[in-house]
C-alpha cells in the first residue's frame, strides 16, 4: 500500500478549499475531490505491513505542538502538471515538524521523497497550464494532528482513508491503527 503524513483540513478550511477547487478554470485539469485535500509532511511511498509497524511506532514518539496553517498563494507545478495552495512564505513550525518526522522515519527505510518540504495542498491534476503564480485571499486551519495517511484505489477513483492520528490523544477520532498482521 501507498502510504504519507498529511495535515487535514479542518472542515472550514476543506469547504473553503473544495469552493476554489469548484472554480478552478477548465486549464487547471481535473479536480482533486474535496475528501482528498491534505497538506503532505513526508511521502513514504509502498509499505508492507512491517514498514506499517514501524512507521507507526516512530510517528508516535514525535512531539507535536498545534500548526496555525495558511495558505495564499496560489500556483502549480510543471513537471507534475499540479496546480495547489500553499502558504507564501516558510513556516518555520510546519518546515520543523516536517523535518523531524522524516528524520525519526529513517530507521523505517527509504522515502520515495526526500527534497525539502514545499508545503501544499494539490488543488488539481492533469493541468494543461500552469497558473500564473499569485496571492491568494487566505485559508487557514489550526492542525491539532497529523495523520499516517493511506492511498487507495476504488472504481471512482483514487480515495485517502486516515490509518492513526498522532498525537494519538489529540481528541480527534483516531482508527484503530495500522494494520500490522
Amino acid at each position: 500500500m501507498r502510504v504519507f503524513f498529511a495535515l487535514l483540513p479542518d472542515e472550514a478550511a476543506r469547504r473553503a478549499l473544495g469552493d476554489v477547487v469548484a472554480a478552478l478554470p477548465p486549464q487547471a485539469g481535473r479536480a482533486v475531490p474535496s475528501a482528498n485535500l491534505h497538506l503532505t509532511l513526508v511521502f513514504i511511498g509502498e509499505a508492507d505491513p512491517a514498514r506499517l509497524a514501524c512507521l507507526h511506532a516512530r510517528a508516535a514518539g514525535v512531539a507535536f505542538s498545534p500548526i496555525r496553517i495558511r495558505l495564499d498563494w496560489l500556483d502549480g507545478f510543471a513537471r507534475s502538471r499540479v496546480w495547489w495552495l500553499g502558504p507564501h512564505a516558510a513556516d518555520a513550525a510546519l518546515q520543523s515538524l516536517a523535518a523531524r518526522l522524516a528524520a525519526a522515519l529513517v530507521p523505517c527505510g527509504p522515502m520515495q521523497e526526500e527534497r525539502p518540504l514545499r508545503a501544499h495542498v494539490t488543488l488539481s491534476h492533469a493541468a494543461r497550464e500552469m497558473p500564473a503564480a499569485a496571492r491568494f485571499a487566505p485559508i487557514e486551519w489550526q492542525a491539532d494532528a497529523f495523520a499516517l495517511m493511506v492511498s487507495r484505489h476504488t472504481p471512482a477513483g483514487v480515495r485517502y482513508e486516515v490509518l492513526a492520528r498522532y498525537p494519538q490523544d489529540a481528541g480527534m477520532p483516531l482508527s484503530a491503527g495500522p494494520s500490522v498482521g
